[in-house]
């Protein structure tokens, strides 16, 4: 959960919250209407619904009614998760992506229900992986994912 506060707005069309897992690359969570014209204190709140695990940054854009912008200064957010990565969507459609808690080296292996090998992938030095999934038969796969000395089982549905 994000929260802000304004102690005054003059011409506030909206807010965009972003976050960044390296703090050089940002992307758009989530708008928030702006209250316009204010001369009161006002109270924000957004939910990122898919943080990062591990350490990711988030800042505030604030946008006015001519398009002019601000940016906040830059929070630091430790998300902490029993498992070192996070994976998404489930179902999926065209892709699978990973996003791990650090650069560990990371062994990846989908089988379908048969347990025929689909993809076999080491992962090491980045803190992203996308799977292209497209090609696959809809239905249930498993996911073995094997990181440092903890081994992890995830079931994906394909569609």
């Amino acid at each position: 959960m994000l929260t802000w506060k304004t102690v005054a707005e003059i011409n506030n069309d909206y807010f965009t919250v972003e976050r960044s897992i390296d703090g050089m690359n940002w992307e758009s969570v989530i708008e928030v209407q702006g209250e316009g014209n204010s001369s009161e204190a006002r109270f924000y709140e957004a939910r990122d619904d898919r943080p990062y695990p591990g350490l990711s940054y988030y800042r505030l854009k604030q946008t006015d009614f001519d398009g002019t912008s601000t940016y906040s200064n830059i929070t630091a957010v430790q998300v902490i998760t029993d498992k070192p990565y996070k994976m998404y969507p489930n179902p999926a459609s065209n892709h699978i992506t990973f996003i791990f808690n650090s650069d560990e080296k990371t062994f990846i292996r989908m089988t379908n229900q048969l347990g025929q090998q689909i993809f076999i992938e080491w992962v090491e030095g980045t803190r992203f992986a996308n799977f292209n999934t497209s090609g696959l038969h809809k239905g249930l796969y498993l996911i073995y994912i094997n990181r440092g000395n903890n081994s992890f089982t995830e079931k994906v549905i394909i569609r």
